[in-house]
This record gives C-alpha cells, sequence and structure tokens, in this order.
C-alpha cells in the first residue's frame, strides 16, 4: 500500500509542476528574462520541489549531496532526452534557428553547454559532439558517484 500512496503522490507532485511550469503568468514573466535568469529560475524550482517530493515521499529531508547529485542527473538526462534544439544543433543540421523564440526556450541544457563550446571556438560538430555524446554521460556517473549510494538511490527512485 505504501508503494501506490507513493506512487499518487509522485504523480499528483508532477502535475502541480506541470502547473506551474504551464502556467500563463509565469510563462509571460519568463519570456521577458534572459536564457540565463531563466534557466536559474528552473533549476531553483527544480531544487526546491525535488526536496519537497522528497520529503513527502520518504518522510525526511533530502540531503545536500543527493540534492545536487539529482539535479546533475536531471541535468545530463534533460540534455539528450530533448530534441537536440541547442544553436549548434542546428547549426550543425544547417537550420536556421532565427525568429522570435521566447528566451524560456532557449533556457535549455543543451543550449547552455553548447554555447560554452561555441563560446571557446569549437566547431558547432564538435560542440554538438561534446554537448550530446560527451558531457551527458560524465555527468550521470558524477552524479552516481556524488550521491551516497548512486545505484541504490537510483533503484529507489525508479521504483518508488
Amino acid at each position: 500500500m505504501a508503494a501506490f500512496r507513493r506512487a499518487i503522490l509522485f504523480a499528483l507532485a508532477i502535475g502541480g509542476l506541470g502547473f506551474i511550469v504551464s502556467n500563463a503568468t509565469v510563462l509571460q514573466f519568463l519570456a521577458a528574462q534572459n536564457p540565463s535568469v531563466d534557466f536559474i529560475l528552473w533549476y531553483g524550482l527544480l531544487a526546491i520541489w525535488s526536496a519537497a517530493v522528497y520529503y513527502i515521499l520518504f518522510g525526511r529531508l533530502i540531503s545536500v549531496r543527493t540534492d545536487v547529485a539529482f539535479l546533475m542527473f536531471y541535468f545530463a538526462i534533460g540534455t539528450v532526452f530533448y530534441w537536440a534544439a541547442s544553436d549548434a544543433a542546428l547549426q550543425n543540421a544547417g537550420i536556421q534557428s532565427g525568429g522570435n523564440v521566447p528566451s524560456f526556450l532557449l533556457a535549455s541544457e543543451d543550449q547552455l553547454i553548447s554555447s560554452f563550446f561555441l563560446w571557446l571556438g569549437a566547431s558547432p560538430a564538435l560542440a554538438v559532439a561534446l554537448t550530446y555524446w560527451v558531457i551527458p554521460p560524465v555527468l550521470v556517473f558524477l552524479a552516481l558517484m556524488i550521491a551516497k549510494n548512486g545505484v541504490g538511490l537510483l533503484k529507489r527512485f525508479l521504483s518508488l
């Protein structure tokens, strides 16, 4: 019964986060910000949300170490789970990225990483390789090593 209760609570927490991130007022506010500000706000919200969900599900506070590991893991997964939409990926594919794109859509993990590599002078092809093929697995590995019991933590989150 505890697993069923946790599954319901986690589903409701996802719905609550979905409400926040799709709220018209929130999106209007974010669209007026710099993508860097949006990125920081998103990860701040995600850190608070994950701490609250952990407390709701497991009845204790999440450690800073575990929360950081979760955020690193999420960052790595977010880089590759969404369609590659960074400037480097679009340039590498020969697609023009012009137009009126809201800043919160540019506040993505892959945009942050690839912008850094492009800023360093990497070609779009190299920036894509580093952004999507190298950095995510390194971050997943580091996140699992930072977590006190990374594999156990992963099993716990996946099994509820």
